[in-house]
């Protein structure tokens, strides 16, 4: 289904739910933790939550917000930087990831003037470079090996 412009969190919510229950996801990955919205209602769900943030205000809001909780870990960084860690670090499989990371006006990651750090996914197929070449993937963040 295609949208005209972005579901109501609450559906994003609902439908994030409805897929973790139907393929027993127990983990919960997501990049831009803004205001814990979604872990907050998605923490009766799993047994265990990760969310990355890039705003260092936003980032110390849910520690407080999360405090307590200690099936909620929270990282403050680029989720570029920080995911692949993370990823090799979840000591249960497989997990939901949500790749929800964006800028946020008025928080300090909106002004940023950091470079982008983020990864070359696929190499480019049109390169004149050998067919094993170009049929290469790189495998960045491969959770179910």
């Amino acid at each position: 289904m295609l949208y005209s412009k972005s579901p109501e969190p609450a559906a994003k919510r609902e439908a994030l739910g409805a897929l973790a229950r139907s393929h027993c996801l127990r983990v919960f990955v997501e990049t831009g933790t803004y205001n814990g919205d979604m872990l907050d209602s998605l923490m009766p769900v799993f047994t265990e939550l990760h969310s990355i943030e890039l705003s260092r205000p936003l980032h110390d809001a849910a520690l407080l917000r999360f405090a307590g909780f200690s099936k909620v870990h929270l990282y403050h960084g680029d989720s570029a930087e920080t995911l692949h860690g993370l990823v090799h670090s979840l000591k249960q499989a497989p997990a939901l990831f949500w790749l929800d990371a964006h800028l946020v006006p008025a928080t300090e990651a909106a002004f940023s003037t950091k470079p982008s750090t983020s990864r070359t996914i696929w190499r480019n197929s049109n390169s004149r470079k050998s067919k094993r070449a170009r049929n290469q993937k790189a495998t960045v963040g491969a959770v179910a090996s």
